[in-house]
């Protein structure tokens, strides 16, 4: 199960990221009243995995960590948001941050929570990452816009190639995937509307 490495950042707790994360999963599969095994289940994991990733045991993928969100009909950053009326503002030094380092991928948030119209990511691509193993899709529309260097974005099969400042939008439900084939970083700047962080 470990794989991707899970990494968040949440300056305001000093609780370690992976304990951060499993807690929140445990929480909203505890708020839905379903049992570990029914989570299991309905994520294709098995509950032994999903045990280990509530205890902050091990790192889910990121595939593992889709499936356990789209199982409890959530975005993945619904497990790091907390409840309350969070301050509009997002320091850059104070963002939810999810790593998969073994991908060289990095997902940040970029709005406060997930209670508005849309949600804001900056999504870093080291060179050779990839925004996921296959191309996935989610009931949100989106638009990508290149902050820094290139990347290929794939929409259902077919390829798009994109520099600093180009965007591409990309209807609900299409499956999709972000490469940086280049030597250096790429920055994309993600709104997905409504939210559903994958």
């Amino acid at each position: 199960m470990t794989g991707l490495g899970f990494y968040t950042e949440t300056p305001a707790s000093s609780s370690p990221p992976e304990q951060l994360l499993g807690a929140g999963v445990r929480a909203e599969r505890q708020r839905q009243g379903l049992t570990l095994t029914q989570l299991a289940e309905r994520s294709d994991l098995s509950p032994s995995a999903l045990s280990q990733i509530e205890r902050g045991v091990t790192d889910p993928s990121i595939s593992s960590l889709r499936r356990i969100a789209s199982a409890l009909g959530i975005g993945f950053f619904q497990f790091l948001v907390q409840a309350g009326s969070p301050d509009p503002v997002v320091r850059k030094a104070e963002r939810r941050t999810i790593s998969f380092p073994n991908r060289a991928l990095e997902y940040q948030l970029l709005t406060p929570n997930l209670r508005g119209p849309f949600e804001v990511l900056a999504l870093e691509l080291a060179p050779g990452a990839a925004s996921g193993e296959e191309p996935l899709g989610h009931d949100s529309d989106e638009c990508l816009l290149v902050l820094h260097g290139h990347v290929e974005v794939e929409i259902a099969g077919q390829v798009h190639t994109l520099a600093e400042g180009d965007a591409v939008s990309i209807a609900r439900n299409l499956p999709h995937r972000v490469f940086n084939h280049t030597r250096i970083a790429a920055e994309v700047l993600t709104i997905i509307s409504p939210p559903d962080t994958f």
